[in-house]
């Protein structure tokens, strides 16, 4: 197949995602003061965000199932044989780092029976990326997902996830976004709205 424009808007986002990962500089949000470890968490977050935006694009509007799809498209993408990697594979391990846990959690699947046509076999509608923080560390937990956020509960607790998604507190704090929350996690301010934007 030639070259298409999502095509080459994945390219840039690629591009600007590795450029990105080469700094440690990215400056906080607006109003908030992060430290070394939580900044690189939501450095980390903004990277998978924009590496799940570029595979969308591929994906007629679904999302990867696994992160093993953003570090190699093809892998599960027909068609897009020339697609670049979308994510390192150091962060799709989720590995600890800077003291913090990671977890990834797809939504639900884009078919429960067959993938629509043109769609990977892991296909999800929502994601959920969470990382908490080692007990006593004092740092505040986070979590991005699929609707282009990124919240934190202050107190480092676990982060809530319903339908996919995290449970965000209105603006102010006054209830979560979605009803529900699980028990033993709590709803999770914004503090980055357009995290889609990339790192």
């Amino acid at each position: 197949m030639g070259s298409s424009p999502s095509l080459a808007a994945c390219a840039a986002a690629l591009s600007f995602t590795l450029w990105s990962c080469a700094t440690s500089s990215e400056p906080p949000p607006p109003g908030e003061a992060f430290d070394v470890g939580e900044r690189r968490v939501i450095h980390d977050a903004r990277a998978l965000i924009a590496a799940q935006v570029a595979y969308q694009s591929y994906n007629r509007g679904y999302y990867a199932g696994r992160l093993s799809c953003l570090v190699k498209p093809p892998d599960c993408l027909e068609g897009h044989p020339a697609a670049p990697p979308l994510l390192s594979a150091e962060l799709a391990s989720l590995a600890p780092a800077g003291g913090f846990s990671r977890t990834f959690r797809a939504g639900p699947p884009a078919s429960r029976e067959k993938p629509p046509e043109g769609v990977g076999s892991s296909s999800v509608s929502s994601y959920v990326y969470v990382a908490v923080p080692e007990a006593g560390s004092g740092a505040r937990a986070f979590c991005g997902d699929s609707s282009g956020r990124i919240c934190a509960t202050r107190d480092g607790s676990t982060p809530a996830i319903v339908d996919g998604r995290c449970a965000m507190l209105e603006p102010g704090g006054e209830g979560p976004r979605e009803p529900g929350t699980a028990t033993g996690a709590q709803p999770c301010g914004v503090i980055d709205a357009d995290a889609a934007a990339g790192p």
